[in-house]
């Protein structure tokens, strides 16, 4: 079975070459973008890439497992915006660290905003969520802030 152990949404994330130890720089829970007021139909995106970084493990340790993961891009009505998939392989080791650098993600509105994970098991044809982090978002112009 592939377990979910930690995700953390940052901007910056090092891996220190001599030692393999990660870390996260600006650990993100809200951002703020000012702009134009939006019109109706229109959205924001961020300016910068967001990355979710996480670890996951086999269980039992010994026993080999391939899989995937998707991560879905959630408004904050609960809408799907946008989703991602990518190999969670557990052949050779016991663990993977993955980094996913998500970029030009929109906002419509100010709100919270998720990001779900979900495994999917080589055998099983079923998505499992394993974490939900959300993203809490202000969308406003130059003006409302004063």
């Amino acid at each position: 079975m592939i377990r979910h152990l930690w995700s953390v949404l940052c901007l910056r994330c090092i891996t220190d070459q001599d030692t393999n130890s990660l870390s996260l720089i600006e650990v993100l829970e809200e951002i703020t973008l000012t702009g134009p007021l939006l019109g109706e139909g229109q959205t924001a995106t961020s300016p910068f890439p967001i990355y979710l970084v996480s670890l996951w493990m086999r269980d039992p340790e010994d026993q080999p497992v391939d899989g995937a993961a998707r991560l879905q891009f959630l408004s904050p009505l609960g809408d799907v915006i946008r989703s991602f998939e990518h190999p969670v392989e557990l052949l050779e080791k016991p663990r993977l660290r993955t980094r996913a650098n998500i970029a030009n993600l929109p906002f419509s509105q100010s709100g919270t905003y998720s990001f779900r994970l979900q495994v999917r098991e080589q055998e099983t044809e079923e998505w499992r969520t394993v974490a939900t982090l959300p993203l809490w978002v202000k969308v406003e112009s130059p003006d409302s802030s004063t």
